[in-house]
């Protein structure tokens, strides 16, 4: 019970403790870092509900004609629209008063994680009982593999989402809309690759490691020299 349940569901939120450790570093306070933490935890439950009821319902099913199409559209919308929309939102509530960008940033990330976290456990039970219904076990390796996939786009992306809601809050700043929009498409372009299993599922990490790039890309152009040390 405890090799099969419980371990891989703390394992998923290794990277968040280790998130949570880093960022206190940069001055947060524990108490935001865990609010932060709290606030992705809540941001699944609508997103899940809303991704559940139109995979029931089979909406894009019945309009597109083919699996590629229907993978491209569902992957944008269901997964990257719907989902960056939300957690834009759910950015919003975490704590940012007397922070640097950089740290709103970090903060709104590490919901980011969180979320990722919590996604990966329902991932995971899903596989364990599909799993156990097959006499198979669950293999470790699809934990780890998720820290430097599915881990990293939730940040990156939240993290864009974020510092679009900071450009929203600072009258200083100038509205920047594309970085939603980066944020949604990367993680729209994301779960597309993902979804395959022959030799385009590797595609995802060049995806990633665009998401990586831009991340630091949109951090840059918010900031002014001084802000960024």
């Amino acid at each position: 019970m405890f090799l099969q349940v419980i371990l891989p569901i703390i394992l998923c939120f290794v990277p968040v403790i280790i998130a949570a450790l880093i960022i206190y570093r940069f001055e947060i306070k524990v108490l935001h870092i865990l609010t932060a933490i709290i606030i992705g935890l809540v941001a699944i439950l609508p997103i899940s509900l809303i991704q559940y009821f139109i995979n029931t319902q089979r909406i894009f099913h019945n309009i597109m004609t083919t699996p590629i199409l229907y993978y491209l559209v569902s992957s944008l919308i269901v997964y990257g629209f719907i989902e960056e929309t939300f957690k834009s939102g759910f950015a919003a509530l975490v704590p940012h008063k007397n922070y640097s960008i950089l740290q709103q940033t970090l903060l709104i990330g590490l919901m980011g994680l969180s979320l990722a976290g919590f996604e990966n456990v329902v991932y995971f039970m899903d596989l364990f009982q599909k799993a156990s219904n097959k006499g198979a076990q669950l293999i470790y390796t699809q934990i780890f593999a998720r820290f430097f996939t599915a881990d990293i786009i939730h940040f990156t992306c939240t993290a864009i989402c974020g510092m679009f809601i900071i450009s929203l809050r600072d009258k200083n700043l100038r509205t920047r809309w594309g970085f939603f929009l980066t944020a949604f498409l990367l993680h729209g372009a994301y779960d597309f690759f993902a979804c395959f299993q022959n030799n385009l599922k590797w595609f995802q990490i060049p995806v990633i490691l665009l998401a990586i790039v831009e991340t630091r890309i949109k951090y840059k152009t918010l900031t002014t020299p001084d802000e960024e040390k």
